[in-house]
C-alpha cells in the first residue's frame, strides 16, 4: 500500500523541526497523493473508505497551504528583528500544533492505512465512529491507557474543529473557520503538571497575518468567523506581518516595528 510511506515521512518531518526548519508540513506532505504510475494490486480488495463530508478535505488543505505560508513569514520576520531577541524560539510552537494534532490527517484516509499509521504510533485497537459531520477515532496507547481524537467539519463557517485527550492527561483543541479576510484559528493545550498554553491566529492567503501567544488560560469561547483581523492583539505576546512591516509585543514586553527581508527561498 502507497500510504505505508507515511511512517517514513513522518520521521523526516520530525527532523526537519528539530535541525530548525520552522515550515510546517501539509497534509498532502504527511499522506503522499497516490501515484497514477505506481500499479495496483488487482488481487485485493479496496479497503473501506472512512466517509466525510464533500469539500472537508479540500478546505482542510487550503487552511494549512495558508497557514504555513503565514507561519514561514511571521517566524522569517520574527528572526530578523534584533529586538525580539529569542521570541523567535516561542514561535516554534505554530509548526508543532498539527505533529501534535497528526490524526487529523487520517479523517479522509481508508480504515486499514489510518489504523497502520495509529499503531505505528503505539495507538492499538483503533475504531472509528462517524456521526454526521463528526468523526472520533478511539485508540490505546501502547500502556493500554484509553485515548480519543475527534473531528467536526464546521461546513456553515468552512471549518473544522479538533479534540484530543491524549496520553499522560494532555488535552488539545484546535479550531479554524474562514473569514472574510481568510482564516481565523486558535489551537488550545493543557495537561497535568503544566500550564495552559494558547495560540490565537488569524492570516490571509498571501501570507500576511496575526499571532498572539499566552500561558495560564483556560480554553475560549469557540470562534464564530467573525473575529477581527487583529483579534490575536488580545495576548500579552503577539506579532503581525503585513507586507514586509513586522509588528508586535514580544516575550519581555519590547514593542517591535521593523521591516522584514524575505530571503531569495522564501520569495515569491
Amino acid at each position: 500500500m502507497k500510504k505505508y510511506t507515511i511512517l517514513l515521512t513522518f520521521v523526516l518531518i520530525s527532523a526537519i523541526l528539530l535541525v530548525g526548519c520552522f515550515k510546517p508540513p501539509s497534509i498532502g506532505d504527511i499522506i503522499p497523493k497516490g501515484d497514477k504510475d505506481t500499479p495496483e494490486a488487482t488481487d485485493q480488495k479496496k479497503d473501506p473508505v472512512i466517509d466525510v463530508p464533500a469539500g472537508g478535505e479540500a478546505q482542510y488543505e487550503a487552511y494549512i497551504a495558508a497557514k504555513a505560508k503565514f507561519i514561514e513569514r511571521i517566524i522569517g520576520a520574527v528572526s530578523q528583528d534584533p529586538d525580539a531577541a529569542y521570541s523567535v524560539f516561542g514561535l516554534m510552537g505554530l509548526g508543532m500544533m498539527d505533529m501534535l494534532m497528526w490524526p487529523a490527517a487520517l479523517l479522509w484516509q481508508d480504515e486499514a492505512a489510518a489504523k497502520m499509521t495509529m499503531a505505528f504510533f503505539g495507538a492499538n485497537n483503533a475504531k472509528f465512529d462517524r456521526q454526521g459531520d463528526k468523526m472520533t477515532l478511539s485508540f490505546q496507547s501502547d500502556t493500554g491507557e484509553p485515548l480519543s481524537y475527534t473531528g467536526e467539519y464546521v461546513k456553515d463557517r468552512g471549518g473544522y474543529i479538533f479534540t484530543a485527550n491524549m496520553a499522560g492527561g494532555d488535552q488539545f483543541y484546535s479550531e479554524y473557520n474562514q473569514t472574510s479576510y481568510g482564516y481565523v484559528a486558535l489551537f488550545h493545550q493543557t495537561g497535568q503538571g503544566s500550564s495552559d498554553s494558547l495560540i490565537l491566529m488569524t492570516f490571509d492567503k498571501e501570507g500576511n497575518g496575526v499571532v498572539g501567544l499566552s500561558e495560564d488560560v483556560p480554553k475560549p469561547a469557540p470562534l464564530t468567523g467573525h473575529e477581527p483581523f487583529d483579534y490575536p492583539t488580545s495576548a500579552p505576546e503577539w506579532y503581525r506581518i503585513e507586507g514586509n512591516h513586522l509588528t508586535g509585543v514580544s516575550e519581555d514586553g519590547t514593542a517591535l516595528d521593523s521591516t522584514y527581508t524575505p530571503s531569495q527561498d522564501n520569495s515569491d
